[in-house]
């Protein structure tokens, strides 16, 4: 082999090794970029792992939130007396008497309710008036137990079918024909005789 021949053989030898390292590091280097953005991950999901808290804890199933739901979860699971339905053939629960039901329940602060979104699908006029017709999406919160939401055609409706999604207590049970046989055979409470020194009168 001749001198000219050697020198270009070494020279390109040196060029092979040199590429080589140079992909051995930015190999090494990529090693050490994934290593750390899997860190930074790793760091992030620990973050991110719900701590046990004290209180009413949504969608958070530690046992400290679990002690705490219980017993609201097995009084959901209870049927409504017949004094929280309306009507005699045909008992319903009426959007009065759930607002009865929950504050009798769970108490005025341990519930809550909010219109989330209100779209009107048509308005008209008639001889009579007018006429509107509107969906409504309403968000029901029950202290320590989460919240639902559900979409209707009215505000009483939505109400009802938003507290059904809760259990048998918040009207669930009366979609149901055997329990609701069952409350038809309960007798009726008798009316509520108000006492005069109930009723609230503005001074004159």
């Amino acid at each position: 082999m001749s001198e000219q021949k050697k020198k270009i053989s070494l020279s390109l030898n040196k060029k092979k090794k040199k590429a080589e390292m140079q992909a051995a590091t930015t190999a090494s280097g990529s090693d050490r970029i994934a290593t750390n953005q899997q860190a930074a991950i790793d760091q992030q999901a620990a973050c991110d792992i719900p701590t046990p808290i004290e209180g009413p804890a949504p969608y958070n199933m530690n046992p400290l939130s679990q002690a705490k739901t219980a017993p609201l979860i097995e009084l959901l699971k209870k049927v409504p007396g017949r004094e929280y339905f309306e009507g005699d053939d045909d008992p319903k629960l009426t959007y009065t008497k759930m607002i009865k039901l929950f504050n009798e329940a769970f108490g005025p602060s341990g519930w809550s309710k909010k219109e989330i979104d209100v779209r009107y699908d048509h308005i008209k006029q008639s001889s009579k008036g007018y006429e509107a017709g509107c969906t409504m999406k309403i968000e029901l919160e029950i202290r320590g137990v989460g919240n639902h939401e559900a979409l209707s055609a009215s505000k009483a409706n939505s109400f009802i079918q938003t507290a059904r999604l809760f259990g048998e207590l918040t009207g669930n049970a009366s979609f149901d024909k055997d329990v609701m046989a069952e409350i038809k055979k309960q007798p009726k409470p008798k009316k509520l005789k108000l006492d005069e020194t109930l009723i609230f009168h503005a001074e004159e």
